[in-house]
């Protein structure tokens, strides 16, 4: 399940990171974590622009932009959100294989597209796992 190096995220699964300060242990598992633009977008909405900041800086945060903004918006006009579509697109767009989200339809939509799609749950059970 968790071979992958790299991983995508949506807003409630990043949002879950910095509820539980566990934005360092995702290390654990991943040695690059990328944020499209739509989600950093509505954490900035949420007044969540210095937990953002200090992520960046942490060496495993990395802010990313969809170049194929058709492809986003058709997923958009089904029924997902700015964040989950981006992410979805994105990783297609730069060969990740895994999208770290919690959301029902985003998760089908990324199987839909070959991923391999873990919620915040699987990598909380992940971390624990390593630990033993």
């Amino acid at each position: 399940m968790i071979g992958a190096r790299t991983a995508i995220l949506d807003s409630d699964v990043l949002i879950e990171l910095l509820n539980h300060n566990f934005e360092r242990k995702i290390s654990l598992l991943f040695s690059k974590v990328y944020v499209p633009m739509g989600v950093k977008r509505e954490q900035v909405k949420q007044r969540r622009r210095r937990r953002l900041a200090n992520l960046f800086r942490s060496g495993i945060f990395y802010r990313c932009k969809a170049q194929d903004q058709v492809r986003v918006d058709l997923l958009v006009l089904g029924k997902l959100g700015q964040g989950e579509s981006e992410a979805i697109v994105q990783a297609q767009e730069l060969g990740i294989e895994v999208i770290l989200t919690n959301d029902k339809k985003a998760q089908k939509m990324a199987r839909l597209h070959n991923l391999t799609v873990l919620s915040f749950q699987d990598v909380l059970r992940a971390v624990r796992d390593l630990r033993i």
